[in-house]
């Protein structure tokens, strides 16, 4: 996941298909679909010089609000357009698996998912389906992205990047 800052215009480049290590490697996710219905309502993305500089420039001068008006474009793995919009509200996110229940789990459509400890810029959010579903991923399929395929044993630390001005965490 890349990102150019050209001029006032950023372009992002963002994950559309599961990546290695995922057990559904090199498939499509929909996340095309799921933006389309509205169902997915951010990416989250694992940061990069630009993305932090900016994130800390809107910390300093919008309280709680960490929202930029300048024209955004998420670009996929190829280089195509898939999404475009004027403004970019970034907050920080860590996952782990919950330290106080590693050894406890979630039972989801009969499977065992282990649970999940989420910040969202420092605000604990205790629905990790929540935030699942809005990155357009089932649960499992969520751990799996931020766990299994990025090779990390219980660790993700990163930015979600709204591009919908009415959801927040």
């Amino acid at each position: 996941m890349k990102m150019k800052k050209n001029g006032k215009h950023l372009v992002i480049r963002v994950q559309t298909k599961y990546r290695e290590g995922h057990p559904k490697e090199g498939k499509d996710a929909g996340f095309l679909h799921e933006i389309a219905t509205g169902m997915k309502v951010h990416f989250i993305h694992e940061g990069n010089t630009e993305i932090e500089k900016l994130y800390t420039k809107l910390a300093k001068h919008k309280k709680g609000k960490r929202t930029a008006v300048l024209p955004v474009t998420y670009v996929d793995e190829a280089g195509n357009e898939i999404l475009h919009r004027e403004f970019i509200r970034i907050q920080k996110i860590t996952i782990c698996y919950d330290p106080l229940n590693f050894k406890k789990y979630d039972t989801l459509e009969g499977h065992k998912i282990p649970i999940c400890h989420i910040q969202v810029d420092d605000r604990e959010i205790h629905n990790a389906d929540n935030v699942s579903d809005n990155s357009g991923l089932s649960r499992q399929d969520f751990n799996d992205w931020f766990f299994k395929s990025r090779r990390a044993v219980d660790y993700f630390e990163g930015y979600v990047l709204h591009f919908t001005k009415a959801f927040n965490y």
